[in-house]
């Protein structure tokens, strides 16, 4: 709700600004999708359940940071 209720050009402008970053994070959730979408349409139980257990220990553990008063962990971490 932030985004779409604050001003579109100041977050055209913010985007513009940083692009780069924006783009290669972007990519990365973009992979990410693609992958998770390649587990889907191969029917790779396995591998689902590999991403979910991962997304529920960084889910447990970035809760672990925030209840802790620490930066959260983030993927550069391997947590």
């Amino acid at each position: 709700p932030r985004i779409a209720g604050s001003s579109p050009e100041m977050w055209r402008d913010i985007s513009l600004a940083n692009r780069d970053a924006l783009l290669t994070e972007l990519d990365a959730y973009l992979a990410q999708l693609t992958a998770l979408r390649g587990l889907l349409a191969a029917g790779d139980s396995a591998g689902l359940e590999a991403v979910f257990d991962n997304a529920q220990r960084a889910r447990r553990a970035w809760g672990a940071a925030i209840e802790a008063n620490e930066p959260p962990p983030g993927p550069e971490s391997g947590k």
